[in-house]
């Protein structure tokens, strides 16, 4: 990934939103990967959730296609590994009857 991919990544976020920062919002720049959830993909990028619900977009370049539901390890806004897969029928949108 090229630095200006990781500045991209870095810089984006929007209100409520982590994001990279020297104060400690940033929730998968510590030490240690975060596991996350996808809520949603745009092209070689997902929007993912923590258990707290904080939301950040990831890179996906490293582990490939995801769906919405997928669990994917990340660090510095970067998938690292894809750790399961949503059966089909939770990745698919909900309609209400």
């Amino acid at each position: 990934m090229s630095a200006r991919r990781v500045a991209e990544i870095a810089a984006e976020g929007a209100a409520g939103v982590a994001t990279c920062s020297t104060d400690g919002e940033c929730i998968t720049c510590g030490d240690v990967a975060v596991p996350l959830t996808v809520v949603s993909v745009a092209g070689a990028d997902a929007r993912c959730r923590d258990a707290e619900g904080r939301e950040e977009s990831v890179a996906l370049e490293f582990v490939g296609p995801v769906g919405v539901g997928d669990r994917v390890l990340v660090h510095a806004g970067v998938a690292i590994e894809l750790l399961s897969s949503a059966p089909q029928e939770l990745a698919e949108p909900v309609s209400e009857v």
